[in-house]
């Protein structure tokens, strides 16, 4: 079975096609510290979006697992071309 790189992600996210910053962060950039990634996004120096569902301040940011899948493999594809580079 062959599945996409989106519909493994809401696999790994019971489904859910948007998800909070935070379990992004855990799994994709635990490198940097919330607070950072989170300001991050917001400056949309990320790869993927982030944004509010209601124009209020204190609303919570999601992510889109379609748009989070699309950045993971433009990353994989550009990593794919230096290699193919590197080993010609």
């Amino acid at each position: 079975m062959n599945i996409s790189k989106e519909q493994g992600l809401l696999i790994a996210y019971g489904g859910r096609p948007y998800i909070p910053p935070r379990e992004v962060h855990k799994d994709f950039f635990a490198h940097i510290g919330f607070n950072a990634f989170k300001a991050s996004g917001v400056r949309c120096e990320l790869p993927f979006p982030i944004f509010r569902l209601s124009d209020s301040r204190k609303s919570e940011y999601f992510v889109s697992v379609r748009e989070l899948a699309k950045a993971i493999a433009d990353k994989e594809e550009k990593a794919k071309s230096e290699y193919r580079k590197f080993r010609s």
